[in-house]
Protein backbone atom coordinates (compact mmCIF):
# COMPACT_ATOMS: atom_id res chain seq x y z
CA UNK A 1 0.00 0.00 0.00
CA UNK A 2 1.06 3.31 -0.54
CA UNK A 3 0.48 6.93 0.45
CA UNK A 4 -0.88 9.12 -2.07
CA UNK A 5 0.24 12.43 -0.33
CA UNK A 6 3.85 10.79 0.82
CA UNK A 7 4.77 8.07 -1.82
CA UNK A 8 7.85 7.22 -0.47
CA UNK A 9 5.04 5.97 2.65
CA UNK A 10 4.92 2.32 1.43
CA UNK A 11 3.69 -1.22 3.34
CA UNK A 12 3.84 -4.71 2.19
CA UNK A 13 1.25 -7.66 2.97
CA UNK A 14 3.99 -10.21 3.61
CA UNK A 15 1.80 -13.34 4.04
CA UNK A 16 1.03 -15.55 0.98
CA UNK A 17 3.69 -18.22 -0.10
CA UNK A 18 2.65 -18.17 -3.99
CA UNK A 19 2.44 -15.29 -6.36
CA UNK A 20 -0.88 -13.12 -5.55
CA UNK A 21 -3.10 -12.73 -8.35
CA UNK A 22 -5.98 -10.44 -6.80
CA UNK A 23 -6.82 -7.95 -4.22
CA UNK A 24 -9.72 -5.86 -3.22
CA UNK A 25 -9.91 -3.88 -0.32
CA UNK A 26 -13.25 -3.76 1.75
CA UNK A 27 -15.72 -0.36 1.50
CA UNK A 28 -14.58 0.28 5.40
CA UNK A 29 -10.83 0.29 4.08
CA UNK A 30 -9.88 -1.67 7.58
CA UNK A 31 -9.59 -4.67 5.87
CA UNK A 32 -8.46 -6.32 2.61
CA UNK A 33 -8.52 -9.36 1.04
CA UNK A 34 -5.79 -11.12 -1.13
CA UNK A 35 -6.10 -14.28 -3.46
CA UNK A 36 -3.31 -16.37 -4.46
CA UNK A 37 -2.39 -18.56 -8.00
CA UNK A 38 -2.92 -21.79 -5.26
CA UNK A 39 -6.53 -20.60 -4.69
CA UNK A 40 -5.54 -19.48 -1.02
CA UNK A 41 -7.42 -16.57 0.41
CA UNK A 42 -6.11 -13.78 3.57
CA UNK A 43 -8.13 -11.42 4.73
CA UNK A 44 -6.27 -8.90 6.55
CA UNK A 45 -6.21 -5.68 8.20
CA UNK A 46 -4.93 -2.98 5.93
CA UNK A 47 -3.86 -1.24 9.72
CA UNK A 48 -1.50 -4.23 11.04
CA UNK A 49 -0.86 -5.78 7.53
CA UNK A 50 -1.79 -9.43 9.68
CA UNK A 51 -3.65 -12.30 8.36
CA UNK A 52 -7.27 -11.90 10.08
CA UNK A 53 -7.81 -15.36 7.60
CA UNK A 54 -6.55 -17.71 5.40
CA UNK A 55 -8.65 -20.01 3.66
CA UNK A 56 -8.31 -22.80 0.64
CA UNK A 57 -10.91 -21.79 -1.74
CA UNK A 58 -10.63 -22.80 -5.04
CA UNK A 59 -7.54 -25.41 -6.67
CA UNK A 60 -6.19 -22.83 -8.94
CA UNK A 61 -5.23 -19.33 -9.35
CA UNK A 62 -7.77 -16.40 -7.65
CA UNK A 63 -8.83 -14.52 -10.59
CA UNK A 64 -10.95 -11.55 -9.23
CA UNK A 65 -12.30 -10.65 -5.49
CA UNK A 66 -15.49 -8.39 -4.18
CA UNK A 67 -17.26 -7.73 -0.96
CA UNK A 68 -20.26 -6.72 -0.03
CA UNK A 69 -21.10 -3.59 1.17
CA UNK A 70 -21.56 -4.34 5.10
CA UNK A 71 -17.88 -5.79 4.52
CA UNK A 72 -19.10 -8.90 5.93
CA UNK A 73 -18.81 -11.45 3.09
CA UNK A 74 -16.45 -12.25 0.29
CA UNK A 75 -17.15 -13.72 -3.16
CA UNK A 76 -14.21 -15.16 -4.93
CA UNK A 77 -13.71 -16.50 -8.22
CA UNK A 78 -11.21 -18.36 -10.10
CA UNK A 79 -10.15 -21.53 -12.13
CA UNK A 80 -10.66 -24.49 -10.13
CA UNK A 81 -11.72 -28.27 -11.13
CA UNK A 82 -15.31 -28.32 -9.33
CA UNK A 83 -15.61 -25.27 -7.48
CA UNK A 84 -14.87 -22.01 -10.01
CA UNK A 85 -16.90 -19.40 -7.84
CA UNK A 86 -17.73 -19.21 -4.14
CA UNK A 87 -19.04 -16.74 -1.54
CA UNK A 88 -17.95 -16.95 2.27
CA UNK A 89 -18.70 -15.06 5.52
CA UNK A 90 -15.47 -12.78 6.73
CA UNK A 91 -15.95 -13.99 10.44
CA UNK A 92 -16.54 -17.38 10.14
CA UNK A 93 -15.06 -18.76 6.98
CA UNK A 94 -18.18 -20.75 6.57
CA UNK A 95 -19.37 -20.97 2.74
CA UNK A 96 -22.48 -19.40 1.55
CA UNK A 97 -22.51 -20.88 -1.56
CA UNK A 98 -20.99 -22.46 -5.00
CA UNK A 99 -21.89 -20.47 -8.49
CA UNK A 100 -21.69 -23.51 -10.47
CA UNK A 101 -22.91 -22.73 -13.78
CA UNK A 102 -20.10 -22.07 -15.35
CA UNK A 103 -17.86 -24.81 -17.44
CA UNK A 104 -15.06 -22.85 -17.69
CA UNK A 105 -12.72 -20.53 -15.24
CA UNK A 106 -14.61 -17.27 -14.15
CA UNK A 107 -12.72 -14.52 -14.91
CA UNK A 108 -15.08 -11.89 -12.99
CA UNK A 109 -17.20 -10.77 -10.05
CA UNK A 110 -19.22 -8.07 -8.51
CA UNK A 111 -21.31 -7.54 -5.68
CA UNK A 112 -24.70 -5.49 -5.81
CA UNK A 113 -24.00 -2.19 -3.83
CA UNK A 114 -26.78 -2.89 -1.35
CA UNK A 115 -29.14 -5.86 0.21
CA UNK A 116 -31.00 -7.91 -0.75
CA UNK A 117 -27.38 -9.09 -2.26
CA UNK A 118 -26.98 -9.66 -5.32
CA UNK A 119 -23.73 -11.59 -7.54
CA UNK A 120 -22.77 -11.52 -11.17
CA UNK A 121 -20.27 -13.54 -12.67
CA UNK A 122 -18.19 -13.69 -16.36
CA UNK A 123 -15.97 -16.78 -17.43
CA UNK A 124 -14.47 -17.77 -20.48
CA UNK A 125 -17.41 -19.49 -21.52
CA UNK A 126 -18.82 -16.51 -22.64
CA UNK A 127 -21.79 -16.76 -19.98
CA UNK A 128 -22.62 -14.69 -16.96
CA UNK A 129 -24.42 -15.86 -14.10
CA UNK A 130 -26.88 -13.80 -11.66
CA UNK A 131 -27.27 -14.93 -7.95
CA UNK A 132 -29.48 -13.86 -5.30
CA UNK A 133 -29.05 -14.56 -1.55
CA UNK A 134 -26.98 -15.46 0.55
CA UNK A 135 -27.41 -18.80 -0.19
CA UNK A 136 -25.39 -18.01 -3.21
CA UNK A 137 -26.47 -21.21 -4.97
CA UNK A 138 -29.25 -20.89 -7.46
CA UNK A 139 -29.01 -18.47 -10.06
CA UNK A 140 -29.47 -17.80 -13.86
CA UNK A 141 -26.86 -19.05 -16.55
CA UNK A 142 -27.11 -16.05 -19.74
CA UNK A 143 -25.03 -17.12 -22.26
Amino acid sequence: MRNILEPSQTKFYKEHTANITAVRFAKSGKLACSGDEKGFVHVWSTNTLKSLKVLKILSGSVRDICWTGDNKRIAIVGDGKSTKAKCVNVDTGSGLGDMLFHSKNVLCVDFSSEKPWKLITGSEDQAIGLYKGPPFKKGVKIS
